[in-house]
């Protein structure tokens, strides 16, 4: 995914009077990629006849790029890129307790990543 992000002042002062309300001066332009690789494993064993087995695995990889193209003055370069990754294991039994009924017991890990906001808008004023 890729964005391009430019945010401005929501007034405009002129003469001792704020105009609420009026696109005013640039605060943000920057252009932000996001992209995601999840390549993953799993396979089957049947135990016995009612007893079944799938295992698998995921390994998850999330990168974030930011190109800041709003540096003036004491505004400097806020530029970075992060990314993240992780082993997802994922198992599963199922027992076939008639012909039409089945109990099913699984098992997984997952992570969640930040958004480009969280990292582009953190409450210390850092990026990435």
């Amino acid at each position: 995914m890729t964005e391009q992000r430019k945010g401005y002042e929501n007034f405009v002062y002129q003469n001792g009077v704020y105009d609420l309300g009026t696109k005013g001066d640039m605060r943000r332009n920057e252009r932000n990629l996001m992209w995601n690789l999840d390549p993953y494993i799993q396979t089957h064993w049947q135990l016995t006849s009612a007893l079944g087995l799938d295992a698998g695995a995921r390994y998850s990889s999330v990168w974030f790029d930011s190109n800041d193209r709003y540096v003036v003055g004491k505004n400097g370069d806020d530029s970075g890129e992060a990314s993240y990754h992780k082993w997802l294991p994922a198992a599963a039994l199922k027992y076939a307790m008639t012909p039409q009924w089945n109990v099913y017991l699984s098992a997984g890990r997952g992570f969640e990543t930040p958004t480009i906001n969280e990292l582009s808008y953190r409450p210390d004023g850092q990026c990435y």
